[in-house]
């Protein structure tokens, strides 16, 4: 199913002519151009609403009339173009593309958009590298027929040109009339009783957001429940007319909060990106901030306060994450432990009247190599590793140099789990004919059981775990 948009086309303002524009880019047909595809631009700083006009022209129903095929898809930052080709595949509902095979993913691509006329948005795009975006641009031009369209949103220009793009529309800045009545309608849901005592601090705040309509939106669902002109006020002395507008929405943002919910925030501030959090210590960490809340809710603090749950969703992906993670790996850690530990029983017992004990030690160490091999590949799916083949051969793909999971206990471990099998496999043939296991002593368990603790022990530096306390 083909992806839509509800957009409500009264609540955004100052770009019907940008709409229209655009919209007549995407019905014109360039018979004199030898490309069938053709790449548009959309271009902006970010917060100017190039997403949600994109949006308006995609639901408009002349373009839904005018193209065959079409899809919508959000560009990762870290340009994937096995993962751009199957987002893509999805958005037509493909469901014969489970292979990681890019030329097959990129030929099936070509195959759903052959002969018809297709419009496909890349949205918030960033890669700026031609080459890349090169293979995916070929295999859509030979299967689109003319008067097909791409739309590229980006803050970058040089993103358009490595894409191709043949015409660039430049998304400007609202007018401080139009910035003022986006912000009014947040700010005071229609109540014109408020507007006419607010509308003078109001259109001095307006007029610093820099005509950006996701900071008028944002100001102004912030004060819709405040009618005191002097917070009113607090909030236009703290703006600042500033490129680094983001730093001056949370800086706003960080004001509003209470002093104990800062503690919690700066609390993971500190943290160094892509630091991984246990989730019970930190939010056992964020408990420790609000226990002068005593007689209050712990999730809840007023009307104009944030909640902590709120908190606890945002960083909810990697919390969980970490915290399955470290329950598979020290689950699977402990599973092996426990099971060389039999072995090393079992080879003892083990003797040429006793040859089912030897039986045993092959069986237990097959469940090792089972073990190890589930771990591995869980950690590979983690990061996103692929199997990729062609004809014969096969490898594995790993998106980045940076994210190989793998560390040398990995190896180790699986290198004498396989050493035991093969060790106690003989000394099973030896014992079932009533001779004597020629290898007398064998440290392979004691190998394998230091490695397998060791893998879990040995980490990245962004994987350090999440201390019980801190110390400023």
């Amino acid at each position: 199913m083909e992806k839509t948009f509800c957009v409500d086309s009264s609540s955004i303002y100052g770009r019907n002519a940008d709409k229209e524009a655009i919209v007549q880019r995407l019905l014109s047909v360039d018979e004199s151009n030898s490309n069938a595809l053709q790449v548009i631009s959309i271009t902006g700083m970010g917060g100017i609403g190039k997403t949600l006009l994109t949006k308006l022209v995609y639901g408009d129903c002349r373009v839904q009339e005018w193209f065959d095929v079409k899809a919508w898809v959000c560009a990762a930052a870290k340009f994937d173009l096995l993962k751009l080709a199957k987002d893509i595949l999805d958005e037509l509902n493909s469901n014969a593309k489970r292979t990681c095979d890019q030329h097959l993913v990129l030929d099936e691509l070509k195959e759903k958009f052959m002969g018809k006329r297709l419009f496909l948005v890349l949205d918030d795009v960033w890669n700026d590298n031609e080459a890349e975006w090169k293979l995916l641009l070929v295999h859509l031009q030979a299967a689109g027929a003319q008067g097909s369209k791409i739309i590229v949103t980006t803050r970058s220009e040089s993103v358009a040109s490595a894409l191709g793009a043949v015409q660039s529309h430049v998304l400007s800045e609202l007018s401080d009339d139009e910035c003022w009545r986006l912000f009014a309608k947040h700010a005071f849901n229609d109540d014109n009783e408020n507007q006419r005592g607010l509308e003078m601090i109001g259109r001095e705040i307006v007029r610093k957001c820099g005509g950006l309509p996701l900071i008028a939106k944002m100001l102004g669902d912030v004060l819709c429940c405040e009618n005191n002109v002097e917070e009113w006020q607090k909030i236009s002395d703290n703006m600042e007319l500033c490129s680094n507008y983001i730093f001056m929405i949370l800086k706003l943002t960080h004001i509003d909060l209470l002093f104990h919910l800062k503690q919690c925030l700066a609390y993971g501030i500190k943290s160094p990106k892509d630091y991984a959090f246990v989730k019970e210590k930190l939010v056992l960490s964020w408990i420790e901030g609000v226990r002068s809340q005593e007689n209050k809710r712990f999730d809840y603090f007023g009307s104009r306060d944030i909640i902590i749950q709120d908190l606890a969703i945002s960083v909810q992906c990697p919390i969980l994450g970490r915290e399955n993670e470290v329950v598979f790996e020290w689950g699977a850690a402990l599973t092996n432990i426990i099971l060389e530990t039999l072995l090393l029983i079992f080879d003892q017992i083990a003797s040429p009247r006793k040859p089912h004990y030897a039986l045993m030690c092959v069986v237990v160490s097959l469940a090792a190599i089972f073990i190890c091999i589930t771990e591995l590949v869980y950690k590979g799916q983690k990061q996103k590793i692929t199997l990729m083949r062609r004809g014969m051969r096969c490898w594995l793909h790993f998106p980045s140099s940076d994210n190989n999971p793998y560390t040398i206990m990995d190896v180790l471990s699986f290198v004498s789990a396989i050493s035991q099998f093969i060790y106690s496999s003989i000394g099973y043939s030896y014992l079932r004919r009533g001779s004597q296991n020629p290898i007398k002593v064998c440290f392979v368990p004691v190998i394998f059981i230091i490695c397998t603790a060791s893998s879990n022990l040995v980490r990245k530096p962004n994987e350090t775990r999440l201390p019980i306390s801190r110390e400023d």
